[in-house]
């Protein structure tokens, strides 16, 4: 299980890390794009795309690093994402399908577990499908 998390999250870092990349976060989801081959791929330009709305890229928003902090720290505007931080210096990664950020346990954790006020906006991310 844990060489399975651990490939994850380097498979993660690979993706993610590599310039040329742009991220940014809507209200409605997560969009992506990457120009340049992408992970094994060697295919042009990819694209992907969850959502639409007030795009601002996350990158450019303010770190949730402390100076000189070394750690996991929940991702403030998003809780399938987490920030780990190095000396200060943030990457945002993201949880595992159907998980979120535990931020008392600092791990990606089963969603009754975790306290998170933009979960319930984000229900269907979740599989809880609710009928209004």
């Amino acid at each position: 299980m844990m060489a399975k998390w651990l490939l994850g999250l380097w498979l993660a870092i690979l993706l993610v890390d590599r310039p040329g990349a742009k991220a940014y976060r809507s209200g409605s989801g997560y969009h992506s794009e990457q120009s340049g081959p992408v992970g094994l791929s060697a295919a042009g330009n990819a694209h992907s795309s969850y959502g639409a709305d007030q795009q601002h890229p996350i990158y450019h928003r303010d770190s949730a690093c402390p100076p000189h902090f070394t750690g996991l720290v929940a991702y403030p505007h998003d809780c399938h994402r987490y920030v780990n931080c190095f000396d200060g210096s943030p990457t945002i990664q993201t949880c595992s399908p159907g998980t979120l950020f535990n931020g008392r346990t600092q791990v990606c954790d089963h969603p009754s577990n975790v306290v998170c006020p933009s979960a319930e906006s984000s229900s269907t991310r979740l599989g809880d499908l609710r009928i209004r």
